[in-house]
């Protein structure tokens, strides 16, 4: 069970926030069929994606890296897009690094949060 609370400070609601972001998914995150599934505009996102075979899986029948990180990317990145100052337009991610502790089969539900700090 997934318990958000959300603080809309006057811009919109979770869901409204959710929709809006998940609408202006494209290229690699929409290809990879990343969601946003819960944000607020204090910082706070959980994006989600299912690993199918065809599309996140490497040839060794693991998850491929890069899968994990686009997911991990596209969550930090949205969260952040939802908790720009305003007059704030744009941003970017400067440095990413990961560690593999383990790794997932196709068909596995994955799911990212993203707390701006």
């Amino acid at each position: 069970k997934i318990v958000v609370m959300c603080f809309a400070n006057g811009i919109q609601s979770c869901s409204k926030l959710v929709e809006r972001l998940n609408a202006r998914l494209h290229g690699l995150p929409k290809a990879l069929g990343i969601r946003v599934v819960a944000a607020t505009d204090t910082g706070f996102l959980r994006a989600s994606m299912t690993l199918e075979e065809h599309t996140h899986m490497a040839a060794n029948g693991f998850a491929h890296g890069g899968s994990i990180v686009a997911l991990a990317d596209t969550a930090a990145g949205y969260g952040t897009f939802a908790a720009l100052p305003a007059g704030a337009s744009s941003f970017t991610t400067l440095a990413l690094s990961a560690n593999f502790i383990s790794s997932a089969p196709a068909g596995a539900a994955l799911s990212c949060d993203a707390t701006c700090a």
